[in-house]
């Protein structure tokens, strides 16, 4: 019984991770999402072009839009054939090609 008692005891401890919680989830999730440019390179050579005419950024999701290579998109839009559109974000923008997600900062 007294084993059941420690055991209660290093639930308390269990609490200083939790306490890193809050310090790992400051920065973005965006954040561990790869980079265009560290995408390997057998991806990048089938992706469709991107050309990035202008990005509106709202904290409100349904007034966000890119112009994407002359056309205008909203999150969740498919760009071209397996290219989504998945988020507009305050300085970039997150796509998922063929299952793929990664960020395409502001230039």
């Amino acid at each position: 019984m007294s084993s059941g008692g420690s055991a209660d005891r290093s639930a308390p401890a269990t609490s200083a991770p939790s306490d890193q919680t809050p310090t790992s989830s400051k920065p973005p999730p965006s954040d561990s999402i790869a980079l265009l440019s560290q995408l390997p390179d057998t991806l990048k050579e089938n992706m469709p072009s991107l050309t990035v005419n202008g990005r509106i950024y709202s904290t409100r999701a349904a007034q966000r839009s890119a112009i994407i290579n002359g056309q205008v998109y909203r999150e969740q839009d498919l760009v071209e054939k397996d290219l989504i559109l998945e988020r507009i974000e305050p300085d970039a923008m997150v796509f998922r090609y063929r299952g793929q997600r990664f960020r395409l900062r502001d230039q």
